[in-house]
C-alpha cells in the first residue's frame, strides 16, 4: 500500500502538535478552566466539571462556546479597565471596545451603541488514515490531509437589540473556504432570535453539534447524504424552559460549496426543527431529548442528489444518486439523545421524498445510532436554547508534571444509508465504527478512529477498512 503524504499535511502537523503543546501547558497565573461563575454557568462543583449553559445567561443569539469571557477575575492577563480597546486572556483571547471619553448628555445615552466585545480563535485539525478495501472498491493509498483550518471572530454588540455575529474564514481541503458568517439579533418580538447570513440550516442533531463537540471524526453517513449543511439565509429561534423546547425555522438557498450536506441545487428550502428536552436533578445529570425536523426543497435545476463517504473525510465518495429529476423533495428527520453523567446515547433517522415523475417518486433513508462513555467521568454539556451536545472540559488538564492525564472518551456507532430506490441505483453502504479521544484540555483533543464500511448495490461494491487518527485544536 503506497503513501500518500503532501508537503502542507507535514507542515499542518507540525503546526497542530506545536499548537497543542503550548495549550496544554499551564498558563502563568491560571488556575485551569475558569469557574463555571465567569463563565455564566450553573455551577455544580468539582463532580460535575461541564454545568449545562444558562440560556437565561448565553440567550439563543450565540451557542455558549462563542460567547465572549467575561474580563473578570479569571482575564488572566491583559485587562485594562481605563483603555478604549483592549485584549485579554480568559478561555482563549477576548477583546472589548468602549468609548471612555465624556460626551455631552444628548450623545452619551447613544455610547452603548458603540461598545462590542468578542473573541478571536482558531480551529484545526490534521487527519491521518491508512485504508483496507476488498471487492470492487478503489484501492485508496494511506494519507495524511489538512481536514480544515480557519481563523474566526465571535462576539455581541448593541445596536436597538443585543447583536451576536460571527465570522469564520479558512480552508477546507486546500481551497478557502466561508463557514459561519452571520448577524443574529436577540429579543425580537413574537420571533426570538433572528439569524441572517451563512450557517448550518436547523436540521440533525449530529451535524448542529458541530465537529469540535462530536465524538466522531465525521458526521454519520446518512448526516452526510441527507442534512442539508451549510446555507445561506435567514432563520429565527427561540426556545422555552416552562414547555421544555426549543425551535429553529427558516429559509434557505445555496451558499458556497458545501463541507457536509446533501448535494442538491436548490433555488429555495425551508427547514424547520422542534426539540422537546428533559433534564433530571442538576446540570449534567439525566437528559432525554428529542427531536423532530423537516425540511422542503426546490430543486433549482430540477435535480437532486444525495452522496456519502464512508465517514473519513481521506477516503472517497462510495455512495452516489447522481442528479436525479425532481419536481421537488421533502426531508423528514427524527433525533433522540439520553445522557446519564459520562454515558450519552444519540440517533437519528433521516427520509427523503423525492417527488418525480421520471424514476416513480423514489424513498431515500438512512440512520444511526451511537454510543459514548466517559472513562474519566466528564458528561457532554447540553446546550437547550439550541439542543445539542457542547464541547467537553476535562475534569484535570494534561500535566505530566502534575500526574493529571486529561479526559479519555471512548464511542461506538452503527450507521447505514441506502440510496437505491427504483431506477435510482445509488448503493447502500452500513458501518461500524469505534473512537477513542484524549482531550488534554478545552482546546486540545487527539482522536482514533476506526471504521468498517459495507458497500453494496451499486457499481462498486466490497468493504472497506479505515483506521484514521486527528490531531485537533480549537482556540
Amino acid at each position: 500500500m503506497g503513501t500518500a503524504v503532501s508537503r502542507r499535511a507535514v507542515i499542518a502537523a507540525a503546526v497542530a502538535t506545536l499548537c497543542a503543546l503550548l495549550l496544554a501547558a499551564p498558563q502563568a497565573g491560571a488556575q485551569g478552566p475558569a469557574s463555571d461563575a465567569a463563565l455564566g454557568d450553573a455551577g455544580v462543583g468539582d463532580a460535575n466539571p461541564n454545568p449545562d449553559p444558562d440560556p437565561g445567561v448565553t440567550g439563543p443569539a450565540l451557542r455558549a462556546d462563542d460567547r465572549p469571557r467575561p474580563a473578570g477575575p479569571a482575564a488572566t492577563v491583559g485587562f485594562d479597565h481605563d483603555s478604549t480597546l483592549d485584549f485579554y486572556w480568559n478561555e482563549g483571547i477576548n477583546y472589548r471596545f468602549q468609548p471612555l471619553h465624556e460626551a455631552p448628555d444628548a450623545i452619551s445615552r447613544y455610547e452603548r451603541y458603540l461598545a462590542l466585545e468578542g473573541r478571536v480563535g482558531l480551529k484545526l485539525a490534521v487527519d491521518a488514515g491508512g485504508f483496507r478495501s476488498t471487492g470492487s472498491l478503489p484501492q485508496i493509498d494511506a494519507t495524511a490531509e489538512l481536514r480544515r483550518f480557519f481563523l474566526y471572530t465571535t462576539g455581541k454588540f448593541d445596536l436597538v437589540l443585543p447583536i451576536g455575529f460571527k465570522v469564520e474564514l479558512g480552508v477546507v481541503d486546500a481551497s478557502p473556504y466561508v463557514d459561519n458568517f452571520y448577524l443574529a439579533a436577540a429579543g425580537v418580538p413574537w420571533a426570538g432570535t433572528v439569524r441572517v447570513g451563512q450557517f448550518d440550516a436547523p436540521m440533525s442533531f449530529d451535524l448542529l453539534t458541530g465537529s469540535s463537540s462530536r465524538s466522531f471524526l465525521e458526521a454519520p453517513a446518512p448526516v452526510q447524504a441527507f442534512a442539508p449543511g451549510q446555507k445561506a439565509g435567514v432563520q429565527v429561534a427561540s426556545f422555552s424552559d416552562p414547555y421544555r423546547l426549543s425551535w429553529q425555522a427558516g429559509l434557505f438557498t445555496d451558499g458556497q460549496r458545501q463541507d457536509v450536506g446533501d448535494a442538491t441545487d436548490d433555488v429555495l428550502r425551508a427547514v424547520g426543527r422542534l426539540v422537546w428536552r428533559d433534564v433530571v436533578g442538576p446540570p449534567t445529570s439525566e437528559l432525554l431529548h428529542l427531536g423532530l425536523s423537516g425540511s422542503y426543497v426546490l430543486s433549482s435545476a430540477d435535480r437532486v442528489r444525495y452522496r456519502s463517504r464512508p465517514e473519513s473525510f481521506l477516503a472517497p465518495i462510495l455512495v452516489d444518486t447522481g442528479d436525479v429529476d425532481a419536481a421537488d423533495v421533502l426531508l423528514v428527520g427524527s433525533e433522540l439523545a439520553l445522557r446519564r453523567g459520562p454515558t450519552s446515547l444519540q440517533g437519528e433517522m433521516l427520509a427523503s421524498f423525492v417527488r418525480s415523475s421520471a424514476v416513480d417518486d423514489p424513498v431515500l433513508y438512512g440512520g444511526y445510532l451511537e454510543l459514548s462513555h466517559f472513562l474519566t467521568g466528564e458528561a457532554r454539556p447540553y446546550e437547550r436554547t439550541v439542543g445539542v451536545f457542547g464541547r467537553v472540559t476535562p475534569r484535570r488538564d494534561f500535566d505530566p508534571r502534575q500526574r493529571t492525564w486529561g479526559a479519555f472518551e471512548a464511542a461506538g456507532r452503527v450507521s447505514a444509508v441506502d440510496l437505491n430506490d427504483g431506477d435510482v441505483r445509488g448503493g447502500r453502504m452500513w458501518l461500524l465504527g469505534a473512537g477513542l479521544n484524549w482531550y488534554w484540555s478545552r482546546y486540545v483533543r487527539l482522536m482514533l478512529g476506526w471504521e468498517l464500511a459495507f458497500v453494496r448495490g451499486t457499481a462498486e461494491t466490497g468493504n472497506l477498512n479505515v483506521l484514521q487518527g486527528r490531531v485537533q485544536v480549537v482556540l
